[in-house]
């Protein structure tokens, strides 16, 4: 560990350094707190651009994927819905009963559930009504990687042979994008200078920008040295950098599972700071504070229900082991068309069958999560008064 702590402090001077040497750069999208729904919302505003009927982005992502990947995709599109998150899919595209694209985007490598991949196609067939023929897959990583057979079956793999594409960012993705840009049409200067920006982002992201070259190539040397690797034979070189690859291994699962060791308690930490510093608020709103800690289930929450509910609502924050979000939760019933557009909030999702709008807690704001819940609730209330 100290010798770890000692080469960041190396690794972040050589960073300072190279950074100077380079004009300034400045991506506000650097500055933004990305999870993959922001990544998904991204990619899907560009799937839906169009121009003269046609959807540019898609059709260069779908010709690539055609020529590329061997998807055989069919050609043209025409009448199209674009979602976001809806039945919990990171983006569906559907074509009337011609077809429907499942992508799944994996832009920082989370774990994929059991049966994820499986269920979707499942959604598809059965509640959407497409023919498993007519289903695609789209599975994004940062860097190549299939779908494991956890999350996909052989036996829907078999089924969708030629219907699944498995693409990265660095190799594909970076690739659709520069053709894309080459034929956005002159006058979209927003739109272009959004897929520059974009574009370098994600460079930036994966390190393939000049700035990380060189920075790469400076860290390399200062661990050559760090390491005394330099006058050792070819095989002492390999065995002493494979051993300290190892140590740093290590000492990485530990911190993942000290970290998902306290991620656990995280509505129950929420739920005490809701008991300690918001009982007044509870009671003047004349609510209850109900939460599921079970470690059997698969889903955690807390929410706060209205003691008079007749619209069967709560105000909930739920971990699925895989994602932190709050919002407005249907307690009971189907949604009431009427009652969602009260509560369609701007910011916020209401592509899922079980809740009227919900957003993401993201790590930055862990910490604010249940004040903004609490906030969530005093809008809410003054709206259904």
């Amino acid at each position: 560990m100290i010798d770890i702590i000692e080469l960041n402090e190396i690794f972040k001077k050589i960073s300072n350094e190279v950074m100077h040497q380079f004009p300034y750069r400045f991506n506000p999208l650097d500055e933004a707190s990305f999870n993959e729904n922001a990544q998904s919302r991204i990619l899907g505003q560009l799937m839906r651009y169009q121009k003269n009927g046609n959807y540019l982005f898609l059709e260069n992502l779908l010709l690539y994927l055609n020529e590329q990947k061997s998807l055989n995709f069919p050609k043209g599109l025409s009448s199209i819905d674009i979602t976001i998150e809806k039945y919990r899919i990171d983006i569906l595209i559907q074509s009337k009963k011609d077809f429907v694209i499942i992508f799944e985007n994996k832009f920082y490598n989370a774990v994929d559930q059991d049966e994820q991949i499986d269920r979707y196609i499942d959604k598809c067939v059965t509640d959407l009504n497409f023919k498993v023929k007519n289903v695609f897959v789209i599975y994004l990583t940062p860097d190549k990687s299939e779908i494991p057979k956890s999350s996909l079956s052989d036996e829907n793999r078999k089924l969708l042979n030629g219907r699944i594409a498995e693409i990265s960012v660095k190799d594909d993705l970076l690739k659709i994008l520069d053709h894309f840009n080459l034929e956005i049409p002159k006058g979209e200067l927003f739109l272009k200078s959004g897929v520059d920006q974009y574009s370098d982002y994600l460079k930036s992201m994966l390190n393939l920008n000049k700035q990380n070259e060189l920075m790469e190539e400076k860290i390399k040397s200062q661990l050559v040295d760090y390491l005394g690797i330099e006058s050792l034979g070819f095989q002492f070189q390999l065995d002493k950098i494979e051993n300290y690859q190892s140590e740093i291994e290590k000492l990485r699962t530990v911190v993942n599972e000290l970290y998902l060791d306290r991620r656990k308690e995280i509505i129950s930490y929420w739920a005490e700071q809701i008991r300690n510093e918001q009982f007044r608020f509870i009671e003047e709103n004349n609510l209850r504070l109900k939460h599921s800690l079970d470690d059997c289930s698969k889903r955690k929450y807390l929410e706060l229900v209205p003691k008079n509910n007749p619209n069967n609502i709560s105000f909930r924050i739920e971990d699925d082991l895989n994602s932190l979000y709050y919002g407005i939760y249907i307690l009971e019933g189907e949604k009431n068309n009427e009652l969602l557009h009260k509560l369609s909030l701007s910011g916020f999702n209401d592509e899922d069958p079980s809740w009227y709008s919900w957003k993401y807690v993201t790590e930055s704001h862990y910490r604010t999560a249940v004040k903004d819940l609490i906030l969530l609730v005093e809008d809410i209330l003054k709206i259904l008064e």
